[in-house]
């Protein structure tokens, strides 16, 4: 088979990325690259003579004096290729982008079927990789109630509702006003035009709405003159939506089609309003309200929200009347939303779930609650929404800082000891775990790796890997920087990752067939180092339900919904082949079960591996090499 080196993969990597049939030059390349056109040519001369690569399904078409094009005419064997040698972040986000494309272009063209081929040409990919994404756009389109149909001899076309469309419609046009105005026949002027009304109206009725809600409220107006053009209509059967008629955002809604009808030559439908009115009451503002009326359902799933997390997290956020007020705020627009099926768009969903993993733990719980009381299923942009409260109630009670364990070290007498200790005590005392003091000459007999940090008011260097605060003049003022950044900011924390990374627990497989198979033979290796308990594999699979782990760059971080192991345990799988996980391919297993003692872990150990996982350099490094040491060594250098 075919070996490549590294810098003929780089250019590879360049000419699938290329959207046009555009052949790319040496210097082209060069100058993207940041290497010298020479380099270029004697890496590709390398591999001239052997243009066709059968066992990866592509060739490079190469003409003189234009340069490289890739050419795709096997995407399963292509797949191959990415998954050797592309391996990382960019890839699985260009995968992603071509899929949209795929939708975007089965939307505007919904009236007629299209061939595979066609779409092929469309986007310059080969009709195999089309057949292969369009098994994974088939999942996107399910979640819109929408479907692809199929006609022998004639192509495939987008089938559901007219609100199923619609609402798929803003999912993938959403912040395109470019594709919008070509698409839909608009002009910049049309789209401004609209923005301004829009806006006028809601100042006028005293409506505070978010730039990004009053941006997609725009969009769904856009799209309604779109539908209602091209003699596509609304329709409602549910009698309880009519009752929206009755509301103040019907009247607002309205007043909206009255400012435009003229202009864009609309009917004025009252079931185009209601459609309108109910994009409103999915879009209210927590914006101007000193005070809410607190809906009594409401109220009782919130209670029951922080009653779980606080029972599966050991996080109590029952006292944060603040949090809980705007959470209440924001569920009434929210259950409209879930209601009528309007989706929301969270641009930050992803960094949340990666980097707020213990905020987004919290949302994945209310998501739960929410499906039990109301049966509404929550996305992951509605569960990040949550989770943005979630962090800034964290943030406000400090409950992922660990109380410290402090060491003082005084040289001035048993007196002057005990007033150190009392002032650190009395300024910090909610940030000690304990404390204790000595003198100088006992440090030897003391085992320090049961401490944080030593303060010490003895300037004679301590040979210790513990942060060390020296204090001069505690009497009158203990005021000290260092102190407040130890115990107010955690600058002075530090995980240390490589105590978790056991040889033992890391493992290797060729593949595996589905989450529940690589996850029991994870668990049943864990077995033979820790007692753990049975619920450990129910509670993981609860979590995994709830919100796929699998965060792209083909890695997936599976742990338990409620924390149940009494120590932190952290396992390893890499596999040979890839396998799915849920509808992304992944490589490496990363299994966490933080500590019911220390749910703090969860947080060190997702941001070490959410830097990780956002380096495709450092995950093909590790995919590569296979290799315990190496994985140490690059999950160390990173935190």
């Amino acid at each position: 088979m075919e070996t490549f080196n590294q810098r003929f993969i780089e250019i590879i990597q360049l000419l699938y990325h290329n959207h046009s049939d555009e052949y790319f030059s040496a210097e082209r390349i060069a100058s993207i690259l940041d290497i010298s056109s020479k380099t270029v040519s004697r890496t590709m001369q390398t591999y001239s003579t052997s243009k066709v690569y059968d066992n990866y399904g592509f060739f490079l078409d190469i003409k003189r004096g234009n340069g490289y094009l890739l050419k795709i005419v096997d995407g399963n064997k292509f797949e191959k290729f990415i998954e050797k040698y592309l391996i990382g972040i960019e890839t699985e986000n260009y995968k992603e982008e071509r899929e949209v494309e795929i939708i975007k272009i089965l939307l505007l063209n919904e009236e007629n079927y299209i061939t595979v081929q066609d779409i092929a040409d469309k986007i310059y990919v080969s009709e195999a990789t089309i057949s292969l994404d369009l098994k994974y756009i088939k999942h996107k389109l399910q979640k819109f109630g929408l479907c692809i149909g199929n006609k022998p001899a004639k192509g495939i076309r987008i089938e559901g509702s007219e609100m199923s469309k619609r609402l798929c419609y803003s999912k993938y046009l959403f912040n395109h006003k470019e594709l919008i105005a070509n698409e839909f026949e608009y002009s910049n002027e049309d789209i401004q035009y609209i923005e301004q009304t829009v806006l006028d109206i809601l100042n006028i009725h005293q409506i505070q709405m978010s730039d990004i809600s009053r941006n997609h409220l725009v969009l769904h107006i856009v799209i309604s003159i779109y539908r209602m053009r091209s003699n596509y209509f609304i329709t409602f059967e549910n009698e309880e939506a009519k009752q929206i008629i009755h509301t103040r955002e019907f009247v607002i809604a309205k007043a909206i089609v009255d400012a435009l009808k003229n202009r864009f030559f609309i009917a004025d439908v009252n079931e185009e309003i209601l459609y309108i009115a109910i994009q409103l009451l999915g879009k209210k503002s927590l914006s101007g309200k000193s005070q809410y009326l607190l809906a009594k359902d409401i109220e009782e799933i919130l209670v029951e929200i922080f009653l779980e997390i606080k029972k599966k997290m050991e996080i109590d956020l029952q006292e944060d009347v603040e949090v809980f007020n705007y959470l209440a705020m924001h569920f009434e627009p929210m259950l409209t939303r879930l209601k009528y099926g309007i989706k929301s768009n969270n641009p930050l969903t992803e960094d949340i779930k990666v980097q707020q993993a213990t905020s987004f733990e919290m949302g994945l719980i209310a998501k739960k609650v929410i499906l039990d009381y109301y049966d509404y299923d929550l996305d992951d942009n509605e569960v990040s929404y949550l989770a943005m409260y979630f962090s800034l109630a964290l943030d406000k009670l400090k409950y992922l800082k660990k109380p410290k364990n402090v060491l003082v070290v005084c040289g001035l007498g048993v007196c002057s000891s005990r007033i150190l200790l009392y002032k650190i005590r009395q300024q910090y005392g909610d940030y000690i775990n304990d404390i204790l003091t000595c003198q100088i000459h006992e440090l030897r007999q003391i085992a320090l790796s049961q401490f944080d940090c030593i303060v010490s008011t003895v300037e004679d260097p301590i040979a210790t890997d513990l942060p060390v605060i020296y204090i001069e003049d505690f009497i009158t003022d203990l005021r000290n920087e260092e102190l407040d950044e130890f115990f107010l900011n955690d600058k002075y924390t530090k995980f240390e990752i490589e105590k978790y990374v056991r040889k033992d627990l890391f493992l290797k497989a060729n593949t595996m067939k589905d989450e529940e198979e690589a996850i029991s033979y994870i668990l049943q290796e864990i077995k033979k180092v820790y007692d753990i308990p049975n619920e450990l594999k129910k509670n993981i699979l609860e979590r995994e339900k709830l919100s796929s782990t699998a965060f792209g760059s083909y890695c997936a971080i599976p742990h338990p919904i409620m924390m149940c192991t009494e120590e932190t345990i952290f396992a390893v799988l890499i596999l040979n082949k890839s396998m799915m996980w849920d509808k992304k391919k992944v490589k490496c297993i990363f299994l966490l079960s933080p500590s019911k003692n220390s749910p703090g872990d969860l947080r060190y150990f997702t941001d070490t591996l959410a830097k990780f996982i956002a380096n495709p350099q450092l995950v093909a490094k590790f995919s590569k090499s296979q290799d315990y040491n190496t994985l140490k060594k690059l999950l160390t250098s990173v935190e």
